[in-house]
């Protein structure tokens, strides 16, 4: 279990979390939430170790795979050249699991050869791949259409659910937590506390298309709660920031 207790980082003299307390079960799947300025990415890059925390701890944090939004490729390498360069991994195993996930083929050709949906599925593979048991995406699934969208959601699942790492990811969008995580928190003003922290009732898999009426019920609730849980983080957000002027 990742143990992040009373944490606080300054970034240029500005506080950006202060005194942030989050327990994270190992194997879970956590979808961060709220308005944007509030310190989610700063958390993430906190927990990558690109930045250090002014005070607090974080505890049984090993190594960890990292995957920011349109996180470059290294052009120079094939794409199997790449995954191999974050994993311990044999070679067939990297490329069995790229057939596993439907990338078969394209394991020789250059970043630039391929389509940019399929870069965002191979750097997101490629964190999961680090030989650390926690995974971090921030923003994974921002800038694409909806099919490439729904392909890299399913790729996500499908390696949490086959690598059983622990995931923590930022998201701006009420259906992907609902689809992809196990827990969703909505952040508040510097990470202080939580305006909503709930366990994600659905059962997998969650495709709209396919829910019978009582899950439908139930992923319509959730939308509410969490939409409100985000209006209520922006309010205490503003309330905030006129204090602090």
């Amino acid at each position: 279990m990742i143990e992040i207790k009373d944490l606080r980082v300054s970034l240029g003299g500005h506080t950006i979390l202060d005194r942030v307390n989050l327990s994270i079960p190992a194997g879970q799947c956590l979808a961060l939430m709220g308005p944007s300025g509030l310190g989610k990415s700063t958390l993430l890059k906190t927990l990558v170790g690109e930045y250090t925390p002014t005070s607090g701890t974080i505890s049984d944090l090993n190594a960890v795979g990292y995957c920011q939004q349109n996180a470059p490729l290294f052009p120079w390498l094939s794409v199997l050249e790449n995954l191999e360069l974050a994993s311990t991994q044999p070679k067939a195993e990297i490329e069995k699991l790229l057939a596993q996930v439907g990338l078969a083929g394209i394991e020789e050709m250059k970043p630039h050869t391929i389509s940019s949906g399929m870069r965002r599925r191979v750097t997101v593979l490629r964190a999961f791949l680090n030989n650390g048991s926690t995974v971090l995406l921030d923003e994974p699934f921002t800038g694409l259409d909806i099919v490439t969208r729904d392909q890299l959601i399913e790729l996500v699942t499908t390696l949490w659910q086959r690598m059983a790492k622990t995931v923590v990811y930022v998201t701006h969008d009420i259906d992907e937590a609902i689809r992809v995580a196990d827990r969703i928190a909505i952040f508040g003003p510097y990470g202080q506390e939580f305006t909503l922290d709930i366990v994600n009732p659905l059962p997998r898999p969650r495709q709209i298309s396919t829910m019978d009426p009582a899950s439908l019920l139930t992923y319509r609730n959730l939308w509410v709660e969490i939409e409100h849980a985000i209006k209520s983080s922006h309010l205490k957000t503003s309330h905030a920031k006129k204090q602090n002027l």
